[in-house]
């Protein structure tokens, strides 16, 4: 069997043309099949495979595909990068699955108060994580919607992780992967570029100007950290938020100093990599935003001044034993 030649590969789809190409069964049928394949498959193998029964049919779904997901090669038909997006977007189990787990502990000390084992459930593409013993990083009133702790357990954060990466892992082997997916992701995010799509990023900071921690949270924000940041793609709907220090995740100094230490911030989460650094902030002004953070590791301290866009604006080296650097 032969079919004729798609539309020019040149081609572009508007978002409103790609979900109709897509909102076939067929369709996702050849892209899953083509993702599959170890080589380009001719067009009978192809229709084979799909296990179709009506050839002009099949022809007629293939070549809405052609020239955005589909290429057609002198070997046969493969994927184009598209296409590929959308096979690992239904492979990573983000459109296809929703797992949970309730919330289980796991042999992890918390980030803040250093000896609790913390517990972690899974909802939503997101792991959440809690201690039992400290008053956590956030209150009731920065709760996300699809966690609900239990009343004995305060909540420290969560993290991102596609369902497929909860399938043969155990809780605590899941939470690694969480972060360890969350650092590729921050990576990019702090640059400006976003994680899912690439698109520029654009972030806002808030500050609670009367910040004033009791028992490990403000009363009035209900946050342990003063400064939080709000990240949001320009382009798709990813949005990531958390305390403003995650921000300095790609800075040269900061990494210099915790490598130098022996503290890798690439194989564990970044707060808690930190808080073994024992992290402090400081508000030194707000008109404008200008913040510092005090990392200690031994006697040796790091201190980095930032502004409102959280860039640094000053890098300070110095003893733990001498005055507080301004």
């Amino acid at each position: 069997m032969t079919t004729d030649e798609g539309p020019d590969e040149a081609s572009m789809l508007t978002p409103e043309e790609a979900f109709s190409v897509l909102g076939d069964d067929t369709r996702l049928g050849i892209l899953q099949v083509l993702g599959e394949a170890d080589e380009p498959l001719g067009f009978s193998d192809l229709f084979d495979r799909v296990e179709y029964d009506d050839p002009p049919n099949f022809n007629y779904h293939l070549k809405k595909l052609l020239g955005h997901f589909v290429d057609k090669t002198d070997s046969g038909y493969c994927l184009r990068q598209a296409g590929q997006r959308v096979v690992q977007a239904v492979l990573s189990g983000a459109v296809t699955e929703a797992p949970t787990l309730d919330q289980t502990p796991i042999d992890r000390a918390c980030q803040h108060c250093g000896h609790s084992p913390i517990e972690v459930e899974y909802r939503e593409e997101q792991v959440g994580m809690y201690c039992t013993q400290c008053a956590g990083q956030y209150g009731d009133t920065n709760d996300v919607d699809t966690f609900d702790s239990s009343k004995d357990a305060e909540r420290i954060g969560y993290v991102h992780l596609p369902p497929a990466g909860v399938h043969g892992r155990t809780p605590a082997e899941m939470t690694e992967a969480a972060f360890i997916w969350t650092v590729a992701q921050t990576q990019a995010l702090h640059r400006g570029v976003c994680p899912r799509c690439s698109a520029p990023v654009s972030d806002s900071v808030t500050v609670c100007e009367t910040h004033e921690p009791t028992d490990g949270r403000c009363d009035r924000c209900d946050r342990r950290y003063a400064a939080v940041v709000h990240c949001r793609c320009e382009n798709c709907p990813f949005e990531l938020g958390g305390s403003a220090i995650g921000s300095l995740h790609t800075e040269p100094d900061l990494l210099a100093f915790l490598f130098g230490h022996g503290f890798d911030p690439f194989s564990s989460p970044f707060p808690s990599t930190i808080n073994a650094a024992s992290f402090e902030e400081e508000l030194l002004g707000t008109e404008p935003l200008e913040l510092q953070f005090r990392f200690t590791i031994g006697d040796d301290v790091l201190a980095l001044t930032v502004d409102e866009s959280l860039d640094v604006i000053e890098s300070t080296t110095s003893k733990a034993s001498t005055d507080r650097v301004q």
